[in-house]
């Protein structure tokens, strides 16, 4: 996951009932945002979904997102969309820069921004957790536990957010509280999730849910050398930072 550091991208304004000519899209549709890191520029497009000029009257009329780096939006004042909610949204707009790339007159080319992610971290996505500082290696279930391994072992877990109904593909943002599920058995009569145990602070199955937050995959998670249920030393995952105990 990603790491501190500018991240960039892509947002073009998208007028869906245009026909022929649109001199918005062409003047000034086109924009290229730096944003800190990557979670911030998630926080910030679920800010931008939730903005409204008054209650029930969304900022944007239409937002569309085409992967982790390229977004779609129009709004009642296409013009003023980015511009505002740079200028007016306190403190989301103070970590964030934004340039128009492109004129009327096509004055300034597309720049090429570098690839920094290919998918979103949606609720309920069933992916393989990957060693943040050594990519390389996976989370794998040994026993009971979660150790750190190479990529021929490897365990898929479904992210939920709990406070998403299901289906629901919202992108996770760091303070959106969570439950790591086995992909094998999740949705099933038995599910099994990732807990903790406060005496080695190691990662383990439990059957009932245990609430962590997303951000605890940036900032909580690391490993540690330590006996498996057969007792032979391993690098297993664990929590950096005090948590409740699930045993």
């Amino acid at each position: 996951m990603s790491s501190e550091g500018l991240y960039y991208v892509y947002a073009k304004y998208t007028n869906q009932k245009a026909t022929g000519y649109d001199y918005a899209n062409s003047s000034y549709g086109r924009y290229l945002c730096v944003f800190r890191n990557r979670w911030e520029a998630d926080e910030f497009w679920r800010f931008m979904a939730t903005w409204q000029y008054s209650k029930g009257t969304n900022f944007f009329s239409y937002l569309n997102r085409n992967g982790p780096q390229f977004w779609q939006f129009n709004g009642t004042n296409a013009q003023d969309s980015f511009m505002s909610i740079l200028q007016y949204a306190q403190p989301q707009g103070q970590n964030i820069m934004c340039t128009r790339i492109t004129t009327y007159t096509n004055e300034a080319g597309c720049l090429a921004l570098p690839q920094q992610a290919t998918v979103d971290w949606t609720n309920g996505c069933a992916v393989f957790i990957r060693n943040k500082l050594n990519p390389a290696e996976y989370w794998h279930l040994d026993g009971s536990s979660i150790q750190v391994t190479n990529s021929t072992y490897r365990t898929k877990f479904v992210i939920r957010g709990t406070n998403f109904a299901a289906g629901d593909t919202t992108v996770l943002n760091r303070s959106d509280p969570i439950t790591i599920e086995l992909a094998s058995n999740a949705g099933g009569s038995n599910p099994q999730y990732l807990g903790l145990v406060t005496a080695d602070a190691r990662l383990v199955t439990t059957s009932s849910p245990y609430n962590w937050s997303f951000g605890d995959f940036f900032v909580s998670f690391g490993q540690k050398t330590l006996n498996n249920d057969a007792g032979t030393a391993e690098h297993m995952v664990v929590r950096d930072q005090a948590g409740k105990a699930v045993s």
